[in-house]
């Protein structure tokens, strides 16, 4: 199952070679298929422009206070390429205009280093990831029904384990690099682009990271902008937190999970096309009600499974109702047609996690599948199409 998530992550890579400079930081670098013989520079909230000569060289000096990212903006593509530089750097550099993020190499940087490390770490595990997918689409091609289950599964499993070995590389990276500012997008690092919700965010004791990293770099730098507003940041975010433990353990002690046996919450809304859906006018047939979203990958990859299950079940009374945490309609119209989905109750109130009914049935991840019986009472509650097609089976017999 897919947990809730949240924020933003900087993407960079880094080529350099160094001189020196008598007064302050000297950055000097050389960029290549640049149609412009300019570049932006931004540091924190001051924006600057470089002139570059016809061999694409440069020179930029600086003075700074304290550690800074320092971001070089193409004004072409507005393309651009981090790094983080110290107070003493000599700095020397050459990228690519076209690709300033995957073309670069960096000396006379450690912080632009430790960004570097972090870059190539999460591009391979990306690779690793669409690999994994490329490889599932390739054997469902020819699986049948007895073997999707097991395809399907050891690709989420792969998957699963791609992102831990992520946390781990983020959690080693953050406990020794605690002092330096790459740690806060080490922080902030995430596979979740309709959220930005960090990896570090949901994991166990994950909170203890931000704070590790909040309370060293304020130590060290008190004076700092950018780590002023890291601090802000992360209060913010544990406020966050708090709130949703607080809801979490109201909701429990007000009203329990739902669970088995209960009677299911009922509600009145629209479809996506605008027609009525309520959950009473589909009483005296089984009901599955699925919560999911088109940016969910383990949730499409249940969609083959959920259509042979309502292809099978359908002409025997079954009815399908989905409940998107989507936030837009075109994305999920758009996963509706690549999925082929064949039942028309598609909701989605485009409110995510604070749907109505979302809170109804304290959905805390998706995919979350409950089968509701004639009677209208809560027959299984599923995340997945194996313990669904065994409830079925019972339903059905």
């Amino acid at each position: 199952m897919r947990n809730k998530k949240y924020a933003f992550f900087f993407i960079f890579i880094l080529f350099i070679a160094c001189k020196q400079s008598k007064t302050g930081i000297l950055i000097q670098g050389k960029v290549e298929n640049s149609a412009s013989n300019l570049l932006f520079v931004q540091i924190g909230q001051q924006k600057d422009t470089i002139k570059v000569d016809k061999k694409g060289q440069f020179e930029y000096h600086l003075k700074l206070k304290n550690p800074e990212f320092v971001r070089f903006i193409v004004p072409e593509t507005n393309k651009k390429l981090l790094l983080l530089v110290d107070t003493l750097d000599q700095i020397s550099l050459s990228f690519d205009a076209q690709h300033p993020d995957s073309a670069a190499i960096i000396i006379g940087s450690e912080g632009s280093i430790l960004l570097q490390n972090i870059q190539k770490q999460y591009f391979a595990t990306i690779n690793k990831m669409q690999n994994i997918n490329k490889q599932f689409e390739k054997e469902k091609q020819n699986a049948t029904r007895e073997t999707f289950e097991i395809i399907r599964t050891n690709a989420i499993d792969s998957l699963k384990a791609c992102i831990d070995s992520e946390i781990a590389f983020l959690q080693a990276f953050i406990k020794t690099n605690s002092s330096s500012l790459a740690s806060i997008t080490a922080l902030y690092q995430t596979f979740d682009n309709e959220t930005g919700r960090p990896l570090l965010i949901d994991v166990p004791n994950g909170m203890k990271y931000f704070s590790l990293v909040d309370s060293t770099l304020l130590s060290i730098y008190p004076t700092s902008t950018t780590v002023q507003d890291f601090h802000q940041a992360y209060q913010a975010v544990k406020m966050t937190q708090a709130k949703e433990t607080e809801y979490q353990a109201h909701t429990e002690t007000e009203r329990p999970l739902i669970k088995v046996g209960d009677e299911a919450p009922k509600f009145n809304t629209k479809t996506i096309d605008g027609f009525k859906c309520s959950l009473q006018q589909y009483r005296g047939k089984i009901v599955l009600l699925s919560f999911w979203a088109s940016w969910c990958k383990p949730c499409r990859l249940e969609d083959p499974k959920l259509i042979s299950i309502y292809n099978k079940y359908h002409p025997q009374g079954l009815e399908i109702i989905s409940l998107s945490l989507d936030n837009t309609i075109d994305e999920l119209h758009k996963a509706i047609k690549e999925d082929k989905l064949p039942w028309n109750a598609q909701i989605c109130e485009l409110k995510r996690w604070q749907s109505p009914i979302v809170l109804q049935y304290m959905v805390k991840a998706i995919p979350q599948q409950f089968l509701i019986g004639r009677d209208g009472k809560i027959i299984a509650i599923c995340s997945n199409s194996e313990a669904l097609v065994k409830a079925l089976k019972k339903c059905f017999r």
